[in-house]
């Protein structure tokens, strides 16, 4: 009739209709078929994945720690390679320090295998969150833990000659001296920057303290301990 055609007419343009064909289109849905929340093609929407890297013995992406010591800071900053790679520790360590006369530095790699994002998906944010280990963090400097892009020569093992491959661009930093210690307590670090997340392969991203990545020698001591992946359990892996 035409009575029942206008009360058509006005549901179909009725608001209330319009905000919910709107709603039902950005719920976000966790399936057995779709585990880790990614976007599903054809659909429309937003979701929120978490990303670890391997445990030893790694098979897509992997995290670990590179350490030098030379007797200036040059030559510690400066160096093509490290004195040592440990990609299976369960404490990683990011410092820059002066110490009897030499000076020493860590920097941290941590690869993630973004992959099931998918091709043609869009990175909204992320955030890098890596937990204490109850070791008390040293600030003489008043520095930052940065997050920048790395290169190592392998996604599942580092070897000394990755000690050059962190950059300096940083995609978010955090301040040391707000560093919770407390053991196995995640400190998240947003990243102002995600153009670094890969949607199809594999994210790298490093840390560096900002007396190392600003090219600054240090006066003293400064140094944060995290878990890695290594860690037994997974409570406490870093996560992307």
């Amino acid at each position: 009739t035409e009575s029942g055609i206008v009360k058509q007419r006005k549901l179909k343009e009725s608001p209330q209709l319009a905000l919910l064909q709107t709603l039902a289109h950005v719920i976000r849905v966790s399936t057995k078929d779709n585990p880790i929340g990614r976007v599903i093609k054809g659909k429309v929407g937003s979701t929120t994945s978490t990303f670890f890297p391997d445990a030893d013995v790694e098979s897509t992406s992997v995290d670990g720690q590179l350490d030098i010591e030379t007797a200036t800071w040059a030559g510690s900053h400066d160096a093509a390679a490290g004195d040592v790679a440990r990609p299976s520790g369960a404490t990683l360590s990011t410092r820059a320090r002066l110490l009897a006369g030499n000076y020493f530095i860590s920097r941290d790699i941590y690869l993630f295998d973004t992959s099931g994002i998918g091709s043609g998906q869009q990175v909204d944010s992320a955030t890098l969150s890596l937990a204490g280990t109850g070791t008390v963090e040293n600030n003489v400097d008043t520095t930052t833990y940065d997050v920048v892009a790395s290169t190592p020569a392998s996604n599942t093992d580092l070897v000394a000659g990755d000690f050059d491959q962190l950059g300096t661009t940083v995609f978010g930093e955090f301040a040391v001296s707000g560093w919770n210690q407390t053991a196995d307590t995640y400190n998240d670090i947003t990243l102002t920057n995600t153009s670094a997340i890969s949607v199809t392969g594999i994210t790298k991203l490093g840390g560096r303290n900002s007396r190392d990545t600003d090219n600054v020698a240090p006066t003293g001591d400064n140094s944060i301990d995290s878990r890695s992946a290594d860690t037994a359990g997974t409570t406490s892996d870093p996560k992307l």
